[in-house]
């Protein structure tokens, strides 16, 4: 959206009123949509502070093995259980009805998040709420305690900015994929 040099001289706190700039972010949103002008109080949007840091520092991928017919676990989840761009996995196969390839060796455990590797610009992002397994295929990932938050992690994950990372990484052509 373009804004005037004088609308957006007049937001600038110095120069206006409180209602002043409030009829300027009125003018500059036809649907009537303001921004709460508190919220940019909060030292939660200060990017000042911040610094770019690489997906595997503050993210480990989590490689534990488990064999699905030792009894361990009960479920497991296969990428068409998992819906694009929707974190709770509301699918599932149970281990013993019917056939499980033996890619499926991948252990995850609740609240960590399972993504799919295989043509990433699906979005397949999810939180498990329970213990199980999956292949090889689907990353396991865990955010690193004293780094990022873990409840923050899969919303980070579904953001155009990191598919479209994702994508560019991706190798392969008919079944594009990321490591």
């Amino acid at each position: 959206m373009k804004t005037s040099a004088a609308s957006a001289k007049s937001l600038s706190p110095a120069s206006a009123s409180t209602a002043e700039s409030e009829a300027a972010l009125d003018a500059l949103d036809p649907r009537g949509l303001r921004i709460n002008p508190d919220w940019a109080k909060l030292p939660l949007f200060d990017r000042k502070g911040w610094q770019r840091v690489r997906f595997g520092d503050v993210v480990r991928s989590l490689k534990e093995q488990v064999d699905p017919n030792s009894g361990e676990v009960e479920r497991y989840v296969a990428g068409e259980h998992m819906e694009s761009e929707k974190v709770h996995i509301r699918r599932w196969g149970i281990i013993g009805d019917g056939y499980l390839g033996p890619a499926f060796i991948r252990r995850f455990r609740k609240g960590q998040v399972l993504y799919g590797s295989r043509r990433t610009y699906l979005k397949k992002v999810a939180v498990a709420e329970w213990d199980g397994v999956t292949a090889n295929t689907t990353l396991v990932l865990e955010a690193l305690e004293d780094k990022l938050l873990q409840s923050l992690l899969p919303w980070l994950m579904l953001s155009e900015r990191f598919t479209k990372h994702s994508i560019q990484e991706s190798k392969g052509s008919t079944n594009p994929y990321i490591n």
